[in-house]
C-alpha cells in the first residue's frame, strides 16, 4: 500500500466544478460532500464514489472508481476504445488531484 501524501497548499472547492466539467461529469458541493455525474457516455465513464474526511477547515477527498467493460459489439467507432481510454486518462488526473489538495470553502 502507497501511502498518500497531501500537498500543503489548500484550494478552493469551487475550483473543482470547472475542473469535473472539463473531464464530462457535473459537480455539486453540499457541506463539503461531492458528488459526481457524469454528463455524457455515462455507460463507457468510470463511476466515481467520493469519500471526505473533515479536518480543522480543510476537506481531504479520497475516490473510488468504478471502470466499466469495454465491449467492442456495443461501440459505434473502429476508435472508441481509444477515445473512452483518453477519456479515462482525463478522470484519473483530476482524481490524483483531488486526492493530492486539501480543500477549503468560500473565494
Amino acid at each position: 500500500m502507497k501511502k498518500l501524501i497531501k500537498a500543503d497548499t489548500a484550494r478552493h472547492i469551487s475550483s473543482l466544478e470547472e475542473a469535473a466539467y472539463n473531464i464530462g461529469y457535473n459537480l455539486s458541493v453540499s457541506n463539503g460532500k461531492l458528488t459526481l455525474e457524469c454528463i455524457e457516455d455515462a455507460e463507457f465513464m468510470p463511476g466515481i464514489t467520493v469519500k471526505v474526511t473533515y479536518e480543522g477547515d480543510k476537506y481531504s477527498y479520497e475516490a473510488i472508481l468504478s471502470f466499466p467493460d469495454l465491449d467492442t459489439r456495443r461501440l459505434q467507432y473502429h476508435d472508441d476504445v481509444l477515445h473512452y481510454i483518453k477519456k479515462w486518462s482525463k478522470v484519473g488526473e483530476f482524481v490524483s488531484d483531488l486526492n493530492r489538495y486539501f480543500y477549503i470553502d468560500g473565494e
